[in-house]
């Protein structure tokens, strides 16, 4: 029977004329739960973060908030020392869980992380091709999020039929230079890499022309530069660049021309000219 501190004091003030023997000594038994208590104190106190509750995940997260949080965080550990780890961790979490909206959730993450981090732009294209390596179909989507982003520079200023949740933001970046020019580095290696071909490369020059011609007679100095920013990176960025230069060489030269074009714009244009 097991006997609580309690109830063995309750039975010494019970039996305080009881002739105790050395078989059953009430004080060693008192010193004996003492010590034990205080050995339960010292090892609760040692462990407590043994014993505290573990919560995987919130209840209220479906499967697809979970996988998609999982390669969130992974792409945001990218980086040059860590990069195969991480890539690995990717491709598994993409064939462990091979669905359309798998992949298409990371390439949409893909190209947001190169928007707003171009220094890696490399690494996110390298796992672009070890996902292409490993049989994953990609360039769909790739494709298909390099229409809508045309579509978002095309339309800066008016909402499209875009159904997606994350438009708004999309049309944030987008309206920041330092995220557009993100945005062009990021096609330009895109296709080096034959993940895009040239109409796609065209169809977005042919927008940012088309931009600063819409607000050149306004002078529109800040839209100009934004546009001039992403043909530059372009063409900085693309190592073929013959096959597109002496198509527009002609439209940057009558824009290099415009007599109200600040002279920092137009050196900009004359270094990709000649």
């Amino acid at each position: 029977m097991n006997l609580s501190y309690d109830l063995i004091l309750s039975l010494k003030n019970n039996y305080t004329n009881f002739n105790l023997n050395n078989n059953f000594n009430f004080k060693e038994i008192i010193k004996t739960i003492n010590t034990d208590i205080d050995k339960n104190k010292t090892t609760n106190n040692n462990n407590w973060r043994n014993n505290k509750p573990h919560y995987l995940k919130k209840n209220n997260e479906t499967n697809e908030i979970i996988l998609k949080n999982d390669i969130n965080t992974n792409l945001n550990k990218i980086s040059p020392k860590n990069f195969n780890e991480i890539s690995e961790n990717i491709i598994k979490i993409i064939i462990k869980n091979n669905n359309i909206n798998t992949i298409k959730y990371t390439i949409e993450n893909l190209f947001l992380k190169a928007i707003t981090q171009p220094t890696y732009c490399l690494y996110y294209v390298k796992l672009l091709e070890i996902m292409k390596e490993n049989k994953i179909n990609i360039i769909d989507n790739i494709n298909s999020k390099c229409i809508e982003f045309t579509d978002i520079v095309k339309n800066n200023d008016k909402k499209i039929n875009i159904k997606e949740s994350n438009y708004d933001e999309l049309c944030n970046l987008l309206k920041q230079k330092k995220l557009k020019e993100g945005y062009s580095q990021f096609i330009g290696e895109l296709f080096n890499n034959n993940f895009i071909n040239t109409k796609t490369i065209e169809n977005n020059l042919n927008i940012f022309i088309e931009n600063i011609n819409n607000n050149i007679q306004n002078s529109i100095i800040d839209t100009i530069e934004d546009n001039l920013i992403c043909i530059c990176k372009l063409f900085s960025i693309i190592k073929d660049v013959s096959l597109f230069k002496e198509r527009y060489t002609q439209k940057l030269e009558y824009i290099k021309n415009y007599s109200k074009l600040p002279k920092r714009l137009k050196f900009m244009l004359m270094d990709i000219i000649n």
